[in-house]
């Protein structure tokens, strides 16, 4: 078996304290709408595949969701000030800053954030959604921030309408070790600007609605950052799992009506869409700019199993984004390297590999810049990626010589100098064979050795 890569996201997590009051214990799955509390939802996902990824892998190698002995709670005993319950409607208001709900059963109801109200933190709970829920079961378009951390988002299948299970509000979002499960529409938008980051949930059985799933979708916004790392999608092959839905791709950039979209990044997700036929995907990776601007986005170290996907794996939109970047992707039934191609194809177009790394010939400094110089594949472009994730790049010219010029900074790194073809395929890192940089942290500036 192939292991490629070593890198491990961290797995800590503070749990709250539970609060008194009517409750009941969340230990089988009868009670919990999902498989047991605990239990890795889709172990064994990985055996029929020649390859996997060597770090633990969310709902595959680990439990997420509700941890096993959590006590679930009725969302009528919560006594904050800033809460406002709603019984009949089913609706829970919150009208301040830094409320905390922890452990609750907030089946068939919604939370809504209200205007001028943030940093809401919503822990080990559950959402079920039920045939008359139509909005989301957390809904903060009209509020601040939010943190959503090891809770069970079930949207029903195909009894509900419920769309998106999660709409977040303005500033950004964490959401991490969360379920999204049995979802008729989208899982998770985002339509206001902010920092958002999205990482180690698994989305589990999607699109049992009319409309075509996404687990993330942005649109009518510019976005500071984005971040969807490790996170794992498994959608069923219907022959097998009985599954009727079809849909759309694992995260959809778009629509962003001329407004701009910075600091993308999706890597390191284990990707797995083996519904065929209705329970197909049309692509993985949907990205376009609606006459505004993707900068830089960056997609790497995915594990992809692409057998129910529609047309590409990447959208046919590669021409409108700004710089984009995509390496180390991998193709989870062989093992083999992904690659984007100028088709909305899965093969028709891609290139057979990516452009050989860059060469380093010279590098020179003067005070605070450094002028590096080599050779690589005419008409590709060189990407130098500093560790803070800025980026700056140039063209390789017809003789197959480039040059950049760069400050130097404390946070440089030449370590991540690649070349990238037209279609954003990435080489492999280069570092210099002359001279490569470390940071002297005594004067704040680089050296050679």
């Amino acid at each position: 078996m192939i292991i490629v890569r070593s890198i491990k996201p961290p797995f800590g997590l503070v749990v709250l304290a539970l609060s008194l009051g009517p409750a009941f214990a969340l230990n089988s799955s009868a009670d919990s709408g999902m498989d047991t509390a605990g239990v890795v939802q889709r172990a064994g996902a990985f055996d029929r595949y020649p390859t996997r990824p060597s770090w633990k892998v969310s709902g595959i190698d680990y439990a997420v969701g509700i941890p096993a002995g959590t006590v679930l709670k009725p969302p009528t005993s919560i006594s904050d000030k800033r809460v406002s319950i709603h019984a009949d409607a089913k609706r829970v208001d919150i009208g301040g800053n830094g409320v905390v709900l922890d452990a609750y059963d907030f089946s068939g109801w919604q939370i809504e954030l209200l205007p001028g109200a943030g940093n809401l933190t919503i822990t080990r709970s559950r959402f079920i959604s039920n045939s008359k829920q139509k909005l989301s079961s957390v809904y903060a378009l009209r509020g601040g921030t939010v943190k959503l951390i090891h809770n069970l988002f079930d949207g029903g299948g195909a009894a509900s309408a419920v769309n998106p299970l999660v709409s977040a509000g303005a500033g950004g979002a964490i959401i991490e070790y969360n379920v999204f499960r049995n979802v008729p529409n989208d899982a998770i938008n985002i339509t206001q600007d902010g920092d958002y980051t999205i990482q180690y949930n698994l989305f589990d059985s999607l699109n049992f609605g009319a409309g075509h799933t996404d687990c993330v979708q942005t649109f009518f916004t510019g976005i500071k950052s984005l971040k969807i790392n490790y996170n794992t999608v498994y959608q069923p092959a219907p022959g097998v799992d009985g599954f009727p839905g079809g849909g759309n791709s694992f995260v959809r950039v778009g629509d962003q009506r001329g407004q701009t979209v910075e600091a993308l990044e999706i890597g390191h997700n284990t990707l797995i869409f083996r519904g065929e036929g209705t329970a197909r995907f049309a692509n993985v990776f949907d990205i376009s700019v609606d006459g505004g601007a993707v900068l830089n986005p960056t997609i790497h170290d995915n594990f992809v199993d692409s057998t129910g996907v529609l047309y590409g794996i990447w959208s046919p939109y590669y021409n409108e984004l700004t710089n984009p970047i995509y390496y180390d992707n991998r193709d989870l039934t062989k093992g083999a390297p992904l690659r984007a191609g100028p088709y909305n194809s899965r093969t028709a177009g891609v290139p057979t590999r990516s452009p050989a790394p860059p060469v380093v010939t010279s590098l020179a400094r003067e005070g605070e810049r450094i002028t590096l110089k080599g050779t690589a594949q005419p008409g590709t472009q060189i990407s130098l990626t500093t560790a803070s994730g800025l980026r700056t790049g140039a063209k390789v010219e017809r003789d197959g010589g480039w040059m950049i010029v760069a400050t130097l900074s404390p946070d440089i790194k030449l370590g991540d100098l690649r070349a990238v073809d037209t279609w954003g395929n990435a080489s492999p890192a280069t570092v210099s064979p002359l001279n490569p940089i470390e940071t002297d942290k005594r004067v704040g500036h680089g050296k050679s050795r």
